[in-house]
């Protein structure tokens, strides 16, 4: 498994144990806010097997803003497929279902993820 998409699952389980969610709930939802230099808001949410985890700011208090957002499905070998990742700011958008190859972008955004929600 890639060293960017270990360091945020391990940060997504992090965040969702603490706020008292279980990862295998197949109808997990859990929504975290952090405030640092905008309002950050983190959605985990998982449906099945398809789990979504979103991250949303509110600059100064206007209006919501997409940040980023990536969509795993979850294998039976309990691996995470990536199969959709999208970057507002950086007007990405990558999607297949056969999987996408998204590490080095996952790597940063667990960074932020230890940063503004778990290091706090």
């Amino acid at each position: 498994m890639a060293a960017g998409l270990q360091r945020f699952q391990t940060a997504i389980k992090q965040l969702t144990r603490e706020a008292s969610g279980d990862i295998n709930d197949p109808d997990l939802f859990v929504q975290i806010s952090a405030d640092v230099d905008h309002v950050y808001h983190l959605v985990i949410e998982r449906s099945g097997d398809t789990l979504y985890v979103a991250q949303y700011y509110t600059p100064g208090g206007g209006h919501v803003f997409d940040n980023v957002s990536v969509i795993f499905d979850l294998q039976d070998d309990g691996r995470w497929l990536p199969i959709e990742y999208r970057d507002d700011a950086a007007d990405i958008l990558q999607r297949d279902h056969s999987g996408i190859t998204v590490g080095a972008k996952l790597e940063q955004w667990a960074a932020h993820l230890e940063e503004w929600f778990i290091e706090g």
